[in-house]
Formats: structure tokens, C-alpha cells, sequence
């Protein structure tokens, strides 16, 4: 009857209603009287990706929503069945905020109206009319840049409260979202085998008796080498053999393991690593891993590593800790504290890979992904708290009073990290990542020997503390969902620091849906690209605390449904000869656009659908 059902909210002490709120990804509900149904709730923040909703009556149908300011979103699906949408039991004192959006959504079947916002943009009717019935009671409808087959047939009811642009060809298609929940699982050994191995002492070489160890596991078809709990030394390179995984006691997340358990605070019940390979070969690999070869629940610190006390410089490079070398290769539950390079799927190209939670303090790169396929990153959490935090003699004492968190480590990994780099990368798969401190979050470049940026997804991730979320040089089709970048400027002289950063020589376009910016940097984005680049940004939240001057030297920038949240610093927008900007739905109070010869370009609907008594409302058009 209803395939999801999002109902009645839940008093909490008799005054807060809690949210209902949730991230639906890839869901296909199909042979339902109504696929999703909702009412009764405060439904702050509800959003579908990529998922396939199909009706008898509706694919989604909202009766009577009671509290203000809910939104749900709808990414990339497709709706189908006797009406894609229904909006009934409307009721104007209690449900004038309610928000339906629809980005880049295909319909087969009508949209029946009855009240409340509704937000169209970037999507296909793809039936002949009538396409949608907008009654007299609705709020404020926007239908932009959208597609219909055959003659565009709309029952307005509702006046001026709608808003219709013409259509325009399709930015950039979300791709199929194929995100394997199970992955994590299928990856292991073809056998059950297993060896356990003695600790070392943390100071003589163990890298030679574990080698042994997992060729001969290797040659007899595999399986598990699990190393008892204490500590180890890698003074050489290791090689992870084919179909052996080389694993802990604790097949966990680390990174509380080594605070409870080491030095003056017990017994190790986990595998330390101390690491002194590859000092001063920043190329070279401390554990190389093999076909279907894989670690898991395992911790490495790096002794040697030193960060002066006066320069605040971080004194030693290292080779890369880890690179995976062959298909199906995997890295489970490991953390690096201190490691100059963490992770190299660049030099060789293997596919089908899975790196799942994970953390460290990279003070390099963190991941770099080049032209390897189908690679999945999963729960990969980068933050300067993993060396800082630590129990070790080489910690870095945050000395310096500064405001806020930039102390020492922050400042050099705010300076010099890049945490995710992909070059080039095909069908990447990244899903809930997180970045505290970085120089660059996401750094896009084209591939060695395709010339092409990198294509798949990155959703439900964050940047924060950093001086560019998002830096694009080429792209392939790479998206960005649900995301966010924190940006930090305000104190730093250096005012080149922007959420998005698109270079000179980038010539590709890129889409990203809900994002939401804010922090303090000095720019949102910073379009230098040339005159094909794109920048799509569906659902945008702007609130950085700091007066914004942004730049579009080239290309092309588009907010769709967009709104700033902070209103007391000027938000401008130079422009190039040769640049376009173009704002759907948005509410910026104080924007400028410069030169002025080119404000015909922006195509910005602003405070229009405000009430004079209403500014800071959250409509149709706006971020959860």
C-alpha cells in the first residue's frame, strides 16, 4: 500500500518535535499504491538519490504536512506510476513552508499540485500533456530549465505564485549511483587458513619473518596472517601476497585503540607498526599489496617524524605507506598517524579496489587515485587529531595561542595536504568521508595516458578547515552529492582561498547537488577555467562569515535554487569578458555583479518571492 512511509513526529518533553530525516540512495519502490507517502511530520531534510518510485495512485504523495520549513528532496530519480506527485489536504496557516524539489529528475506520469512549494529544475517530462494541474492553493511553484515532450501543457490555478522558465538542454545527468553495501564482505581470502604471528618488540625489523610468513600462506592458496596484539617494526618493504590478508586482532575502527592502549596507558591490545621505511624516497612503497590482497585492523606511526619547534615545519619525507599493485586489493580499518603519503592507487591501475574506514594525518596526500576503475572509498576520515592526539614521544604539543584550532599541525596540513586526489580515475565510489585541515579537499586532475578528469561519485562527504573544498583541473563526469566545504580565511594572508577552485587549463564541467559552503573564506568559488568549463550547483547554501569577492574570469557558474544565510557581508561576483553567471530561485540580499555592462547575464529571480516580513525564510527554493 505504501512502499516508505514517512508519518507522525514524536513529541520530546512535551516541546520539540524531532526531525524526520534521512538520506534514501539507490531505493527502488515499484508496485505500491503510493511508493513513498508522507504526512504529519517535520520533515526537515528528507532526500532521495538515484532511486526509482513508481505508484499506482502516486510515487510520492503528501497529505497535510503539519509544522514549518520541511523540505524533501529528489535527486536523479524517476517517477512514475498515476501521478509522480500529489500535494493534498492543504492547510496555509500550518504547511505555507512546506518545500517539495525535484533536480534533475525524469517524469512519466503528471504532477497534481494542491499547495505548499514546489521546485522543478533540470528535469524531463518525458509523456506527452497534460504534465502538471497547479491549484489555487499552492504556494510558490518553480519550473526551470526543464524539458517536456510534446507542447508544454500546464494548469496554472495559482497566478504569479509560479514562475516558468524556458527549457534548456540538460546540465550534467547524475550517473547510476552504485554504491555496494556488501563489498566490504565479499572481499577476503579464497581460503580460511590462518597463522598467528608472535609480536616483535617495536625495534628490530620484523619486515623479513612476515614476508616468509605470507609467501608461504600465498603459495599454499591463501589466507589469513593475523599478527598478535603489541608492537612491530617496518624498516624494509613488505609485500602483501596474492589472497592473503594480513590482519589484527581487532577488525575495527583504530583510532581509539592506540589512545587507550599505549605507553603509560596499558598493555597494547592492538598491532603497532613503527615505521622507518622510506625516509627521503618519496616514491617508494612500504607495503605493496598484491591481487586480492588485503590488511585489516591495523595501526602505523612513523617514530622518526619531527616537526621543529620554531620553524613549525614538518622536518622528514617518506615514500608512500601503502599502494595497492592488483585487482581486488583491499584496506580495512587501518590508521596511519603521522604519514607523509598514505595510499597510491596511481602508479599502478588496479580495479575493482576497496579502501573502508580508514583515518590518519596525511601531511602530503592522503589518496591518490589514478586511473584504476571502480575504486571504492568508504567512511575515510582525515584529521591532524590523529598525530596530535596520540600518546606517543614525537607528538606535536600545540603551543602556539591562536584563535580557534590553528595550532602547529593544522597550519602545515592546511598549508601542504591534499587529502583526496583522483587523476584521471574511472567509476570512483566515494561515500562518507570527512576532512579536517587540508591545503586542498578533493583535488580533480586529467589521467597520465587518457588525458580525461575522473568520473563516478562522491557522496555524503565534508571539507573542513581548508583552503579549497573542491579543486577541479579536468573532469570526466565526476559528481558531487550532499556535501559541504569549510573554508578558512579570515586571519590568512594569502587570499587565493575559495570553496570551489577551477583552474586555468580546465576545459569540463562538473555538478554538484546540496552543497553547502560556509566558514569564512574569501571566495564561494573561483572560476578561472576556460570558456566550456561549468560549474552546476543545484540546492546551494552560502553562509561564510567574511566578505566574498568571487571570481569568474571564465566559464560558466549557475546556482539553481540557492540561498545566503548570512546578509551582513557583501557578496560580489567579477567577471570576465568571456564569463556567465546565471542564478535560478535564489535569495542573496547583497549581491553585485561586476562589470556592469554584464549583468544582463545573470539571470536572478532574487528577494521577489519574499515578503517584506518574511527575509530568511526557507521556501521552495532552498537548502534544508
Amino acid at each position: 500500500h505504501r512502499g516508505l512511509q514517512l508519518s507522525d513526529g514524536h513529541l520530546y518533553e512535551g516541546t520539540i518535535w524531532l526531525d524526520n530525516e534521512g538520506h534514501y540512495i539507490n531505493f527502488k519502490i515499484t508496485e505500491c499504491y503510493d511508493a513513498v507517502w508522507i504526512s504529519n511530520i517535520k520533515n526537515h531534510g528528507t532526500q532521495f538519490y538515484n532511486s526509482i518510485l513508481q505508484g499506482e495512485r502516486s510515487a510520492v504523495f503528501v497529505e497535510n504536512p503539519m509544522h514549518r520549513k520541511e523540505c524533501a528532496m529528489f535527486m536523479g530519480c524517476t517517477l512514475s506510476g498515476g501521478q509522480a506527485a500529489i500535494m493534498q489536504s492543504w492547510q496555509a496557516e500550518k504547511n505555507q513552508f512546506f518545500s517539495l524539489m525535484f533536480s534533475a529528475c525524469t517524469f512519466t506520469s503528471p504532477i497534481d499540485w494542491q499547495g505548499g512549494n514546489l521546485s522543478i529544475t533540470d528535469c524531463d517530462f518525458r509523456f506527452e500533456g497534460p504534465h502538471l494541474s497547479i491549484g489555487p492553493d499552492s504556494g510558490q511553484v518553480i519550473i526551470a530549465d526543464s524539458r517536456f515532450q510534446g507542447q508544454r501543457t500546464i494548469d496554472n490555478q495559482a497566478g504569479d505564485r509560479v514562475k516558468i522558465s524556458e527549457p534548456r538542454a540538460a546540465y550534467i545527468k547524475p550517473p547510476p549511483y552504485q554504491y555496494q553495501v556488501n563489498k566490504i564482505s565479499t572481499y577476503h581470502p579464497p581460503r580460511t587458513q590462518t597463522q598467528v604471528v608472535p609480536a616483535g618488540d617495536g625495534n628490530t625489523d620484523d619486515a623479513h619473518r612476515l614476508q616468509r610468513i605470507m609467501d608461504d600462506m600465498s603459495n599454499r592458496g591463501g589466507g589469513y596472517v593475523v599478527l598478535s596484539p603489541g608492537l612491530y617494526a617496518l624498516q624494509s618493504p613488505l609485500i602483501i601476497r596474492e589472497n592473503v590478508e594480513l590482519r589484527g586482532p581487532l577488525q575495527a575502527w583504530q583510532h581509539s585503540t592506540f589512545l587507550s592502549f599505549y605507553a603509560n596507558k596499558g598493555t597494547p591490545k592492538n598491532v603497532t607498526f613503527f615505521v622507518k621505511h622510506g625516509r627521503n624516497d618519496v616514491d617508494a612503497a612500504t607495503i605493496t599489496l598484491e591481487e586480492n590482497a588485503g590488511m585489516d585492523g591495523l595501526f602505523f606511526h612513523y617514530p622518526d617524524q619531527e616537526f621543529h619547534p620554531e620553524t613549525k615545519e614538518v622536518m622528514q619525507q617518506y615514500g608512500w605507506l601503502l599502494r595497492l599493485t592488483g585487482d581486488r586489493s583491499y584496506v580495512k580499518h587501518v590508521t596511519a598517524s603521522n604519514p607523509w603519503r598514505f595510499l597510491d592507487l596511481d602508479t599502478f591501475t588496479p580495479s575493482d579496489t576497496y579502501i573502508g574506514y580508514c583515518n590518519g594525518a596525511p601531511l602530503d596526500q592522503g589518496i591518490r587515485v589514478g586511473e584504476a576503475e571502480n575504486c571504492m572509498i568508504d567512511n575515510v576520515h582525515f584529521n591532524s587529531w590523529y598525530w596530535n592526539s596520540t600518546s606517543f614521544p614525537n607528538r606535536i604539543e600545540r603551543t602556539v595561542p591562536q584563535k580557534g584550532y590553528k595550532k602547529e599541525l593544522d597550519n602545515w596540513m592546511k598549508a601542504h595536504t591534499q587529502a583526496f586526489i583522483f587523476a584521471g580515475s574511472k567509476n570512483v565510489d566515494v561515500y562518507g568521508t570527512f576532512i579536517f585541515c587540508s591545503n586542498k579537499g578533493f583535488v580533480l586532475l586529467p589521467g597520465k595516458t587518457s588525458g580525461k578528469g575522473p568520473s563516478g561519485i562522491i557522496i555524503n562527504s565534508g571539507c573542513d578547515w581548508s583552503k579549497f573544498g573542491l579543486y577541479m583541473h579536468a573532469n570526466n563526469g565526476l559528481i558531487f552529492a550532499n556535501m559541504h566545504f569549510i573554508d578558512v580565511g579570515e586571519f590568512d594572508p594569502d587570499l587565493n582561498i575559495s570553496s570551489i577552485y577551477v583552474a586555468p587549463e580546465c576545459a569540463d564541467a562538473i555538478s554538484l547537488y546540496n552543497l553547502s559552503t560556509w566558514g569564512t573564506s574569501h571566495r564561494a568559488f573561483a572560476m578561472w577555467g576556460k570558456p566550456s568549463s561549468q560549474v552546476n550547483i543545484y540546492n546551494f547554501s552560502n553562509q561564510l562569515y567574511y566578505p566574498q569577492v568571487n571570481d569568474i574570469s571564465g566559464g560558466t557558474v549557475r546556482l539553481i535554487n540557492a540561498i545566503r544565510n548570512v546578509t551582513e557581508y557583501p557578496f560580489t561576483v567579477n567577471m570576465g569578458p568571456e564569463a556567465s553567471f546565471m542564478m535560478r530561485s535564489g535569495i542573496f540580499p547583497a549581491v553585485t555583479v561586476t562589470p556592469s555592462s554584464v549583468k544582463s547575464d545573470l539571470e536572478y529571480t532574487g528577494d521577489q518571492f519574499l515578503e517584506p516580513n518574511e527575509v530568511g525564510v526557507i521556501r521552495s527554493y532552498s537548502f534544508p
